[in-house]
């Protein structure tokens, strides 16, 4: 069986929203940034968090943190080409990861 990108999400809650499986974001600590960094979708990153989380940060693990930050929880609605996202820097992503996810440590 294929490992999906996303199976280090296996602590965020899921929703069920018109048959879709939806992300719940809501438990988790919010991420304080002082980040003005922007990325625009392109047509190339449609409903790929993960993809944008590597051309941002040169890592695809970091795709959950971006669609908490931006409150997006439906990638094939919200996550379409033309959005803005706002990126937290890559020392305040690592902060959070160390503070919040321990599952990160080997």
């Amino acid at each position: 069986m294929p490992v999906s990108r996303y199976n280090l999400s296996y602590f965020l809650d899921t929703n069920v929203v018109d048959g879709q499986k939806e992300f719940d974001f809501s438990s988790l600590p919010q991420i304080e940034s002082i980040s003005d960094q922007i990325y625009i979708v392109k047509d190339s990153d449609y409903a790929r968090p993960d993809v944008i989380s590597w051309n941002v940060y040169g890592n695809c693990e970091y795709w959950w943190i971006l669609m908490e930050f931006n409150g997006i929880s439906d990638i094939w609605h919200d996550l379409i080409p033309g959005t803005i996202l706002k990126c937290p820097y890559t020392t305040e992503i690592e902060a959070f990861v160390d503070k919040y996810c321990h599952w990160s440590k080997n």
